[in-house]
């Protein structure tokens, strides 16, 4: 098993070594592509996919510095606790999003004037949020630990945290960083 999570690191190792704009492509176009197409019924399908590609690319993006920056830390003689089984964590998000994106349905109930959408079941979107803001966060305080050579307090990676967790503007700022380290 350890063989595996090895080489699927080497694999999202590619995402570290894209240039921007090529990451910003695959990231943030094929999710922004929704925007401007209607929906249509003949439209979802491709649309549901390119936003499951965006999306799982993003998250692939996220582990990648996490993975890369726990190498640099491990180099350095630095190892933080919380970046042990740090694959396992992707393949755990990237289930609970594939199951969000396919086996929730939108629901519509209207109060008055007042129409409300929401994804039933309801615990599917809420379970990915948490799981994905903690893959972030450890993604975050692994790069900043990485720049700065010691491990990293909430305030220092707050908005590499941030800037992760909005990708057009993150893979901008951050992929240069990730580079670097």
């Amino acid at each position: 098993m350890n063989k595996l999570f090895n080489s699927f690191e080497r694999l999202l190792s590619i995402f570290v070594r894209l240039d921007r704009i090529i990451l910003f492509i695959v990231i943030v176009i094929p999710g922004s592509v929704n925007i401007y197409f209607s929906q249509q019924e003949e439209h979802l399908d491709a649309l549901g996919l390119m936003k499951a590609f965006s999306g799982l690319c993003w998250l692939a993006w996220i582990v990648a510095i996490g993975c890369h920056a726990k190498d640099k830390l491990i180099a350095i003689g630095i190892e933080l606790r919380v970046l042990r089984n740090y694959v396992l964590r992707f393949f755990i998000v990237a289930v609970i999003y594939l199951l969000v994106k396919w086996v929730t349905e939108e629901v519509k109930t209207s109060y008055g004037n007042i129409t409300i959408r929401y994804d039933s079941p309801v615990m599917l979107p809420i379970l990915f949020a948490i799981t994905f803001v903690i893959t972030t966060l450890i993604a975050a305080k692994a790069l900043v630990s990485a720049e700065q050579k010691k491990e990293a307090t909430f305030k220092d990676y707050f908005t590499t945290l941030l800037l992760m967790l909005v990708p057009f503007i993150g893979v901008w700022n951050i992929q240069p960083r990730v580079q670097r380290i």
